[in-house]
């Protein structure tokens, strides 16, 4: 949302339009201050009139006001490279102030700073490194910073007002069936929820996005 309560929507094909709506469920027509970009949106979040979508190599930043593009932000892979694909998990705690993005190329994991976002998307950030990375085996122990090595892939992520991470690792892209992991902000598992792999089970088989609220 933006500071008028007008909702976004995004269109989740390449070369595609994130729409506004009323608070009514009322559709903006597509205008010269509609944004549009040509990354896949498949998360995204505001700060005041500021939209933050995923995009290729990592967020960017779009004025909801005129639907200029102010810049994007570079993340880097464990070697320090700048990232290929589009990351697909990204959300932001107002509390903490802090940023979180999530990337199924290698499962991946990002946790920084409004303040490092904000220099990203200005172009005097540096690449923000993986504070997770993908481990060696297809199974991640307790007290472990990895991400698991398996045909299951990591989507949604949030963070809580304590500074832990929760991520989903979905069979929507393979493997038997999905769950939930928790890491502390230094990026150590704490915890892993049950595998859901009964197929219209009622659970979160084949789930891909969550959110966290206090209450």
């Amino acid at each position: 949302t933006d500071l008028n309560g007008n909702l976004y929507i995004a269109e989740t094909a390449n070369n595609s339009y994130i729409r506004k709506l009323t608070c009514d469920g009322d559709i903006f027509p597509v205008t010269g201050t509609t944004v549009f970009d040509a990354g896949v949106h498949t998360n995204m979040f505001s700060i005041g009139n500021t939209l933050y979508v995923t995009g290729l190599g990592g967020p960017s930043a779009y004025d909801l006001c005129t639907g200029v593009k102010i810049g994007q932000m570079c993340l880097a892979d464990e070697n320090g490279v700048q990232i290929i694909g589009t990351p697909w998990g990204l959300s932001y705690n107002p509390v903490t102030e802090t940023v979180y993005v999530s990337g199924l190329t290698r499962n991946r994991v990002w946790a920084f700073s409004k303040a490092q976002l904000e220099a990203g998307i200005a172009g005097t950030g540096s690449c923000i490194l993986p504070l997770i990375v993908q481990g060696p085996n297809e199974t991640v122990n307790i007290g472990e910073n990895y991400t698991p090595n398996a045909a299951t892939g990591i989507h949604g992520i949030v963070g809580d007002n304590a500074g832990n991470i929760y991520v989903v690792e979905s069979a929507v892209v393979g493997g038997a069936g999905t769950y939930l992991l928790k890491y502390n902000a230094s990026g150590i598992l704490l915890a892993k929820s049950l595998v859901d792999d009964v197929l219209g089970g009622g659970g979160y088989h084949l789930g891909m996005g969550m959110v966290w609220s206090e209450t």
